[in-house]
């Protein structure tokens, strides 16, 4: 190491050229070691036995720590800059910094905040305010989700960090309500009619993972609520997977005298 110093510090002091030129140097090795760091960061944080989440705003602060370090070793070494006198500087200046770029510091500590605490992490469906989706990454600046409209929805970290947010099962879990309005006297095979419709009509959109239930939590006047849970190949579809389900499982449900009630009773004729 003394050697290299003196091998630096040789050059720096033989002309301009050959400061830039070990500057130049330091510039490559940093960014080479910069590159092999993030490569081992992100392998590291894609370990089950990592608990912190692999999210971008991990692997931008390793990025900068690292550069942020190699300018103060280029400016020191090779330019001869004070950077002690350097950070005192911006210490000083900091809070004018800091009221310039409220928004984006504010926006950078909720991001942190947010990856540390483990409130959220890429794949979590979740719903902030009216915004329903799932994580696809934790920026420095923000959060970015993707909802079942295929759209990509842009949260600034500060929302996150500041709001209440609601985590909803995996989008590839589907769960559709029912309520149960005819006879009950035989609720068994009530329920295997509704969960045979109930598959068939999943498939004629996507794969099934996992085999419809139903389920009844509710007796109420207006019928027996429930809801039918099944878990699908294919998050994306899980709308009109919903949707087919519902159309399948209705005439099941629905009180066999309201039909006839409803096919006996002639149209209303407007004057």
């Amino acid at each position: 190491m003394e050697q290299l110093a003196n091998f630096v510090t040789y050059i720096t002091d033989s002309n301009v050229w050959g400061r830039i030129l070990i500057a130049a140097v330091v510039v490559l090795v940093v960014a080479v070691l910069c590159h092999l760091a993030i490569k081992a960061i992100q392998r590291l944080l894609a370990l089950e036995s990592v608990s912190l989440s692999q999210t971008s705003i991990v692997v931008n602060i390793v990025r900068i720590v690292v550069w942020g370090v190699a300018i103060c070793f280029i400016a020191d070494v090779c330019f001869d800059v004070n950077m002690t006198a350097v950070i005192a500087a911006l210490g000083v200046g900091g809070i004018a910094i800091s009221l310039g770029f409220q928004n984006t510091l504010s926006n950078l500590f909720g991001g942190v905040q947010v990856t540390l605490t483990h409130v959220i992490k890429p794949g979590d469906n979740i719903q902030v305010g009216t915004n329903q989706g799932v994580v696809e990454d934790i920026n420095w600046s923000y959060t970015t989700i993707h909802n079942l409209n295929n759209e990509t929805v842009i949260i600034p970290n500060s929302v996150m960090a500041n709001n209440a947010v609601k985590h909803l099962p995996p989008v590839d879990h589907v769960t559709v309500p029912i309520v149960v309005m005819k006879d009950l006297s035989d609720l068994d095979s009530l329920a295997d009619q509704i969960e045979n419709a109930a598959a068939e009509a999943a498939r004629t959109i996507t794969t099934i993972v996992k085999d419809p239930v139903v389920s009844f939590n509710k007796v109420t006047n207006y019928g027996l609520y429930g809801s039918i849970a099944l878990m699908i190949g294919d998050g994306s579809k899980a709308s009109a997977v919903s949707d087919a389900i519902t159309r399948a499982v209705a005439p099941l449900v629905q009180d066999d005298r309201i039909q006839r009630f409803e096919a006996a009773t002639p149209p209303k004729v407007s004057s």
